[in-house]
């Protein structure tokens, strides 16, 4: 089905709607009754006016209790798919909201918002091939400033020259080839890159 402007408006008020409803079990004691349930505890078995499993007449509450009865194992399962669950959907909520506020209500442009979009719209220069490779800080391909103002393929270690980072270029001739994503994005995020597991080291190192 093909997903329109109020489908997708639609879509995200029930997920409101939905948040609010599992925010408000939470809030009134699922995770205590799941964690009785794992533990075995009897008492987890009754509602508040003493109504055993199975005798109450409410259909959900029924099911609620017939949930309970599953067994320690279960409540387990259940207790560790909730937490991914709302993991994967706060994840998804924020990089959703962060696309949404890209496009915010337009307002009357300040001296400052000039200027910033003088920036914006100013030539860029171009930045490390490599790095660009993986996601910047605000999506799109990382920008990265090059060492040298025109490609180069590193005395022949790539097969074709390109714009390159300095610690793109030592990498390459370090290890005779580029980083991976992976050693890009620890590299990124402030952590240290060891040397290559497929790279044989030199002799003495």
């Amino acid at each position: 089905m093909r997903v329109t402007d109020r489908n997708l408006t639609d879509l995200a008020h029930t997920i409101a709607d939905v948040a609010n409803a599992v925010a408000g079990r939470l809030d009134h004691g699922t995770l205590t009754r799941i964690d009785d349930t794992r533990r075995g505890i009897p008492a987890a078995r009754y509602d508040r006016g003493g109504s055993v499993a199975g005798i109450v007449a409410d259909p959900t509450a029924n099911t609620a209790i017939a949930a309970l009865e599953w067994g320690a194992d279960v409540a387990t399962q259940h207790r560790y798919e909730l937490e991914r669950c709302l993991l994967r959907a706060v994840g998804s909520l924020r990089r959703a909201q962060t696309i949404a506020d890209l496009y915010a209500e337009p307002h009357s442009a300040s001296e400052g918002d000039r200027l910033a979009l003088a920036r914006i719209n100013a030539p860029v220069d171009p930045g490390c091939a490599s790095c660009a490779r993986t996601e910047g800080p605000r999506g799109g391909p990382r920008w990265e400033p090059v060492h040298h103002r025109s490609p180069i393929d590193v005395n022949g270690r790539l097969s074709e020259p390109m714009l390159l980072c300095r610690w793109c270029e030592t990498c390459v001739r370090n290890w005779g080839r580029l980083p991976s994503e992976k050693e890009l994005q620890r590299r990124h995020e402030g952590l240290r890159v060891p040397w290559p597991a497929d790279i044989p080291r030199p002799p003495g190192d």
